[in-house]
């Protein structure tokens, strides 16, 4: 009779696929952080020209970017790049992604936050200028297709 023996024992087992898991995880976060800065960029990169807006502090444009975090509420990455002068837009911009990403950081999933921090972003949007609507709005299936695709 066959006597069959493991050379691994079920620690070895647990050890693998928690490696596989955070791999797995792992590769989830970079996808939604590279996704989420082409985001950023495009809606910073859209001009008056193109239905954007025009910069007078560059507070605004440099107030748009994104955090991602994980399911404890821990933000795993920010992406806030400096931008002209908008030295101010851009700390309030990331404070505001940090206090939004308290309220999304439930459940079993990883989350994005995507702003325009400054308080005037909405009345821009609302006088027919896109600040991250076209991005993000209506149009975020269409706008991911896009920037997946290119």
């Amino acid at each position: 009779m066959f006597r069959v023996e493991a050379d691994f024992s079920m620690s070895d087992v647990e050890d693998y696929i928690n490696s596989e898991s955070k791999a797995w995880f792992d590769e989830i976060v970079d996808g939604l952080r590279q996704t989420g800065r082409r985001l950023v960029d495009k809606a910073r990169a859209k001009t008056r020209e193109d239905g954007g807006f025009g910069n007078i502090t560059w507070n605004l444009r440099a107030s748009i970017g994104m955090c991602l975090v994980d399911e404890t509420g821990k933000i795993v990455d920010t992406y806030f790049p400096p931008l002209g002068k908008g030295a101010h837009g851009n700390m309030v911009g990331r404070e505001m992604a940090e206090r939004l990403a308290l309220y999304v950081s439930e459940g079993d999933s990883i989350s994005m936050v995507f702003v325009a921090g400054e308080e005037y972003a909405s009345l821009v949007q609302a006088n027919g200028r896109d600040v991250i609507k076209y991005v993000i709005g209506d149009n975020l299936g269409p706008a991911l297709r896009e920037i997946l695709g290119s």
